[in-house]
């Protein structure tokens, strides 16, 4: 596997051979050069690939958020969707931390913004990161790396994510419990 930092070089085109000899890491040593490039291409592929998904689920997701009415009770949109109910609810009849999302989104697809946000509270942040990944994954396809590389493996947004989940989640329980 290469290394991110000959990757990163590679990206930017200054990797040379005295880069890729310089790497302390035994793969890129072993492999030399020319093994680095191939292996930075080849990454620089599934990126594009990985582009093309993400662009492709963020339009679906929307359109489908456009296409649904929105259920009245604030959750279960997604049986619309021929899925099941939410087990979790169903059984300690409190809401999951992902109870209402769909029904979010399609409210703030109508930009009901106050439903959107007392069906989930996680609906209108979400859907703002969903609405953004379309002109994020554009540029990254036109410039054919990625313009920001934050979250590779960063464990302070992981942390940050699921932080945020857990709150909206005692936030949406308030909610529903009153």
């Amino acid at each position: 596997m290469v290394t991110f930092c000959c990757l990163r070089l590679w990206r930017s085109g200054k990797l040379t051979r005295k880069c890729c000899r310089a790497c302390a890491f035994d793969y890129c040593r072993s492999g030399g050069y020319n093994s680095c490039v191939s292996e930075a291409a080849a990454s620089t592929h599934f990126d594009r690939n990985n582009d093309i998904a993400w662009l492709a689920a963020s339009i679906i997701v929307l359109a489908v958020s456009f296409a649904l009415t929105p259920s009245p009770t604030g959750y279960g949109t997604h049986t619309k969707l021929f899925l099941p109910p939410c087990t979790f609810r169903a059984v300690t009849h409190i809401p999951c931390p992902f109870c209402g999302l769909t029904t979010s989104f399609c409210h703030i697809s109508r930009l009901h913004v106050a439903s959107a946000f007392r069906s989930n509270v996680m609906g209108p942040p979400a859907y703002l990161l969903v609405l953004l990944q379309i002109p994020y994954r554009i540029y990254s396809l036109a410039r054919k790396r990625p313009p920001l590389q934050l979250w590779h493996g960063s464990a302070w947004l992981n942390r940050g994510l699921a932080a945020f989940i857990v709150v909206a989640w005692a936030v949406n329980i308030y909610i529903a419990v009153g």
